[in-house]
């Protein structure tokens, strides 16, 4: 009985598989594809566990050696890889190309399978994704992203991070913590009116399993790739993993929900959730409901907190290990802001140094190295290539920021490539950090403001270095949808500036 079985399961995976070969050399055949590496039915790239650990090298070799369009294969999924700026907003812009894949990493199927369908604002689309989009845009702009009632609400909790960072005395602090719950609390203020201590144990949980969901396993990358593998010893353990943290989201974000709806008051829009109830009981528009908020809340804390810490870790990071460039910034802030006040993004004009070398932070990090997937919602073309309905799309961020034709020396950190003979700013268009396109970063006007008045504020106080037991910094990246620093501890030396 179990050996018929078997090899009734055996004929039709056999069957199966030969189907599908068939269909994908028709394919190959029937479409004029970019170029790209040779790929294999089901299996695509022949890569190894260990690229997994260099992912955005493996693609910028592709890039360098096929060009600005690149076709290749994970496992079965047929990708292609733009990787250059003028391409990438070309493409991106066009409707065709707006919508996420249906099956993008398995974590944000079974996100939406748990939560009635819904899929938040990132994984969202036609018009359920117009109109959150336009929803967040505006209530983003009520609450005053942009304007000095946000820089308000950012220098109180860059106070709150001064005074942790001088509480420490000059010894080695792990940067992780702080610096995430003074994120999260400005953008947690815009959403749900609440802020968080950086030992909280809810908010613990909450950096640790924003830091599970992006890194890269190679189970993880196999069960994205081949579903069925949930069923099968060990991969059924990381599944049970990944559905663990999906319900710790869910538990968490249905709180202040929940708060809110059992105080309603239908006058009051203190943060997000107010206004998006108040829509849901408007019935307006119609893609709105309680399922959609508790998602888009995720996607918006998520993303808001996670890159900018990711952004700011880099940025202390490469302070401490380039201490000539920060003695640059510490003499430009003297020079122009007066000790002990902080700096407001009007001052950005007298500050072109400091401005270069944020830019340069996130050329340099590239935390978002392939940027999130696109697919083609029907067949299409870009510059000849034919893309068939169902393609994925990737921008190759690393490569835009590291390509040898574009940038000398990119492997370098060098804030001076962004600055003219006269002392004044010299923006790129081959910097992107925040993505190019109609889905381009939401949550950017804050990111800038953030990552601009949290960065001057330290900087004017303190002097950032290595632990006197660390030779040399660690600038290797982490391998995930966004690339971190290695673990590490910094010194944050007063340099006896008041703190207000």
């Amino acid at each position: 009985m179990l050996l018929a079985l078997l090899g009734t399961l055996f004929s039709g995976a056999l069957l199966y598989s030969l189907y599908y070969i068939a269909a994908w050399y028709l394919r190959e055949w029937r479409y004029r594809w970019p170029p790209g590496p040779r790929c294999l039915p089901l299996i695509g790239l022949p890569l190894m566990p260990s690229d997994l650990k260099s992912f955005h090298r493996v693609h910028y070799d592709f890039a360098k050696k096929y060009g600005s369009i690149v076709r290749t294969m994970i496992g079965p999924i047929v990708t292609v890889q733009l990787n250059d700026p003028k391409v990438i907003k070309e493409a991106f812009s066009r409707d065709v190309f707006v919508p996420r894949p249906t099956s993008w990493y398995f974590y944000f199927d079974e996100r939406a399978r748990i939560n009635d369908g819904a899929t938040g604002v990132i994984f969202s689309k036609g018009q359920t994704w117009k109109d959150h989009r336009g929803f967040i845009l505006q209530k983003l702009r009520d609450f005053g992203v942009g304007k000095f009632k946000m820089e308000e609400k950012i220098v109180e909790e860059t106070a709150t991070l001064i005074k942790l960072l001088e509480a420490a005395n000059g010894q080695p602090i792990d940067t992780r913590a702080p610096l995430s719950s003074t994120v999260a609390n400005v953008i947690g203020s815009v959403l749900m009116g609440t802020r968080y201590a950086p030992d909280d144990p809810v908010f613990v949980d909450v950096m640790r399993w924003t830091c599970e969901i992006i890194q890269f396993t190679p189970k993880k990358v196999f069960l994205a790739l081949f579903p069925f593998l949930r069923h099968v010893p060990p991969f059924s353990a990381t599944y049970a993993e990944v559905l663990g943290t999906l319900r710790g989201f869910k538990a968490f974000f249905r709180k202040p929900i929940q708060e809110h709806l059992d105080n309603w008051q239908p006058d009051r829009n203190a943060d997000f959730i107010d206004t998006y109830i108040a829509a849901v009981k408007e019935q307006q528009p119609a893609t709105f409901n309680m399922n959609e908020l508790q998602l888009t809340l995720d996607d918006l804390f998520e993303a808001g907190f996670e890159t900018t810490t990711t952004t700011l870790r880099w940025a202390f990071l490469l302070m401490a290990a380039h201490p000539d460039i920060q003695a640059k910034v510490h003499a430009e802030l003297d020079k122009n802001i007066p000790l002990g006040t902080y700096v407001k993004l009007s001052d950005k004009e007298q500050l072109p140094y400091t401005e270069a070398t944020i830019t340069e932070v996130h050329r340099f990090a590239s935390i978002f190295p392939l940027g999130a997937y696109h697919a083609a919602e029907e067949d299409a073309t870009i510059q000849g290539y034919d893309i068939p309905k169902g393609t994925w799309l990737q921008a190759n961020i690393y490569f835009v920021h590291h390509n040898t034709d574009w940038w000398d020396a990119p492997e370098q950190f060098n804030p001076d490539r962004f600055l003219t003979g006269k002392n004044q700013v010299q923006a790129s268009d081959n910097v992107i950090p925040f993505g190019l396109g109609k889905r381009r970063c939401l949550g950017e006007a804050l990111a800038r403001a953030e990552l601009f008045i949290i960065f001057t504020a330290v900087m004017q106080r303190f002097t950032v270095h290595l632990p006197d037991s660390v030779q040399t910094a660690d600038l290797t990246p982490t391998m995930g949808v966004l690339t971190d620093t290695q673990p590490h501890k910094l010194c944050f030396v007063s340099r006896n500036n008041p703190i207000y």
